[in-house]
């Protein structure tokens, strides 16, 4: 039995009354989320973060070349961002789509992430939820705001420490090299010091830029509309590598894979 069977049996035995937790020193966080409708009786939970300063990229001397170098870069407006990667049964309410037709490889899922959708099908999605609340709040995050909201305030390789042997990863992020070969329900491993989960395992997320090789020169709210191919960040359940805060992968934007979803940001009115 490994440690993620021990955490589930734990947490059920916890919420059914049979165990209770034993004191500690170290209170409990607790994190304020905001419930936004996104389609007729559905809603998607929220965290609002608040602007601030970074060091984004991989401050790794043997980083791929795209991941760094590291600059400094600056956030200055709050933004709501998805507490969960979109999910299927979001999709489907949004889209409209019966289960049988949702377009991830691991369909009929509905607490799994969607997946195997473009990145223009996830900015359709988008388009559909700000046309049902008659705004355009909606949108994906940019890689900046992804990273710093994935980092929590941190300064190493992945949000819960730097792991170099990836030990640690088992508790935080559903990663490939593990015997399970597919998505996993949203929200089930430990979440980031913010209260986000799945930021690094599941699948990778899609964000607004556009691939280009970073500047070392600092920077406020970057945002890269020009190329070919789309940036998606964090790692997935298909991959074995080691879920990286930093690490940036690049797509073309018409095609999905089995590994790529999204995650949504709310702009603060």
């Amino acid at each position: 039995m490994n440690r993620r069977h021990i955490i589930k049996i734990a947490f059920a035995a916890f919420v059914l009354g049979i165990i209770n937790p034993a004191p500690s020193s170290e209170p409990m966080q607790r994190h304020t989320y905001e419930a936004f409708l996104i389609a007729d009786n559905t809603y998607m939970l929220f965290k609002l973060i608040e602007p601030g300063t970074f060091l984004m990229g991989s401050q790794d001397e043997k980083r791929q070349e795209e991941d760094g170098p590291p600059h400094k870069v600056t956030i200055t407006k709050s933004f709501y961002i998805g507490v969960y990667e979109v999910t299927q049964q979001q999709w489907n309410k949004v889209m409209r789509q019966l289960t049988w037709n949702n377009p991830s490889s691991f369909g009929g899922q509905l607490s799994n992430p969607v997946e195997n959708i473009s990145w223009q099908q996830a900015n359709e999605f988008l388009a559909k939820v700000n046309e049902f609340n008659n705004n355009s709040l909606f949108r994906l995050p940019t890689e900046a705001e992804w990273e710093y909201a994935c980092r929590a305030g941190t300064t190493t390789r992945t949000y819960w420490g730097d792991d170099p042997d990836h030990k640690e990863a088992e508790w935080h992020a559903w990663l490939g090299g593990y015997p399970y070969g597919t998505t996993h329900p949203v929200g089930q491993l430990a979440p980031n010091a913010w209260g986000l989960y799945d930021m690094c395992g599941n699948v990778v997320e899609f964000t607004q830029d556009r691939f280009a090789l970073y500047k070392p020169e600092a920077q406020t709210d970057p945002l890269n509309l020009e190329g070919k191919q789309v940036v998606g960040r964090g790692r997935d359940w298909f991959h074995a590598e080691g879920g990286d805060s930093e690490t940036r992968r690049r797509f073309g934007d018409t095609g999905g894979l089995s590994f790529v979803g999204f995650r949504v940001v709310r702009e603060v009115e």
